[in-house]
């Protein structure tokens, strides 16, 4: 099975990702966000939160797990690694 990817951007708006994000889950299993820099990883935690509310009525709660992973930045600018966080996701029943 293959997890869908969504790269984030700062500058992105956490409504539209976090509708996205619900429509993802609602149809998959999992979703992996990948954030490179603090402002994605912020607009990335918002959609989350965002999303969680869209997923609740259904009777869903969302659930992640947060990683590091590095990346070489020697091809694009000549300069060592970047740090990227990546969430893995996945929309579970509540059995509440």
């Amino acid at each position: 099975m293959t997890i869908e990817q969504f790269k984030i951007r700062g500058d992105q708006k956490a409504a539209e990702l976090a509708r996205d994000i619900a429509h993802v889950l609602r149809l998959k299993e999992k979703l992996d966000l990948v954030c490179i820099g603090a402002g994605a990883l912020n607009v990335a935690v918002k959609s989350l939160i965002i999303a969680r509310g869209e997923l609740a009525p259904g009777g869903s709660d969302l659930w992640f797990c947060p990683s590091f992973n590095l990346i070489h930045e020697a091809m694009c600018t000549g300069l060592g690694e970047k740090a990227v966080t990546r969430l893995i996701l996945r929309a579970e029943l509540r059995s509440d």
